[in-house]
């Protein structure tokens, strides 16, 4: 086939995740050979039921590619189960069946596409689906930043100033969106960097630049908040103590025992512009006071 006939993925990873839920094993490496030599990453399930595994021990892919006649969970059950999970839920589905009844073509997924799959028609649907999520992502963010705007919540700034000096912050996130508005609704007050590749901020900061306050996304891609935020304690504790984190909500077991252990509570998104700057202003105001000099006790 040639690469110029088929809609490629636009996600906003580099390389978007989708499961493959097929308990037939040469279709299935057949699938996971064809989306490995696409870009795609590959997470293989041989039913539905590993599947609930995969997703249950913090799998969390762009697309299900479901099968829905299997041996123990099938694909009816699978979805059943997919749709009572909140964290799962919002995951699109494409459905693979040799069933051409009116039960099987009528399951509540995004796309559904007949056996044999054509690789054209299942590359094609598979680019349409994440280009319409990722657009959808992006048109929500900027709604949102134009409501900021309109309201004038940019220009307020924060209260007061730390330190006469202007405060630095490092915003860390994956989604390049993010960053830009965490920009523009910080950079009126504050010296603002940002970074969306998690693999650029860890060699920055372990060479020895410093910043007031970090704003890290903790699940990200390849390296999450969780992985920088160890790598950097080893040998700059007191830079990794300045870290906040930033959540959708999707939580691992990993990552809400990551959370009991750190102090101070995460910022949740999607956050109104009052509470992002309440938290900067009270993060940076109880770390100006952790190291100011304590005043001497005398008798």
């Amino acid at each position: 086939m040639e690469a110029s006939s088929i809609l490629m993925p636009q996600s906003e990873q580099a390389h978007p995740c989708v499961m493959v839920v097929e308990d037939d094993q040469r279709i299935g490496e057949a699938l996971t050979h064809l989306l490995h030599a696409e870009g795609y990453r590959v997470d293989r399930c041989c039913d539905g039921r590993e599947a609930i595994a995969h997703l249950r021990a913090g799998t969390h892919p762009d697309v299900i590619l479901l099968d829905l006649m299997m041996p123990h969970v099938n694909g009816w059950e699978f979805r059943v189960q997919q749709k009572d999970e909140p964290e799962w839920a919002e995951i699109p589905v494409i459905v693979m069946s040799a069933d051409d009844s009116p039960q099987a073509s009528a399951i509540d997924a995004d796309a559904y596409l007949k056996k044999p799959v054509d690789d054209t028609v299942l590359l094609d649907s598979l680019g349409r689906l994440l280009h319409g999520r990722d657009q959808a992502r992006r048109d929500a963010r900027a709604a949102e930043l134009d409501r900021m705007n309109a309201l004038g919540v940019l220009a307020a700034g924060l209260t007061h100033e730390i330190t006469s000096k202007r405060a630095s912050v490092l915003v860390v996130d994956d989604e390049t969106m993010m960053c830009d508005l965490l920009r523009n609704m910080l950079e009126e007050k504050y010296d603002v960097t940002t970074i969306s590749n998690p693999r650029e901020a860890l060699p920055k900061l372990l060479q020895g630049e410093s910043f007031d306050l970090v704003l890290c996304d903790l699940m990200m891609p390849e390296l999450t908040g969780m992985d920088l935020y160890t790598e950097l304690s080893k040998t700059r504790p007191e830079q990794a103590a300045r870290f906040v984190f930033m959540t959708g909500g999707t939580f691992t077991d990993r990552a809400r025992d990551f959370l009991d252990q750190i102090e101070g509570a995460p910022l949740n998104k999607p956050f109104r512009a009052e509470e992002l700057y309440a938290m900067v202003s009270q993060r940076l105001q109880r770390f100006s006071e952790r190291e100011s000099p304590q005043p001497h006790a005398y008798n």
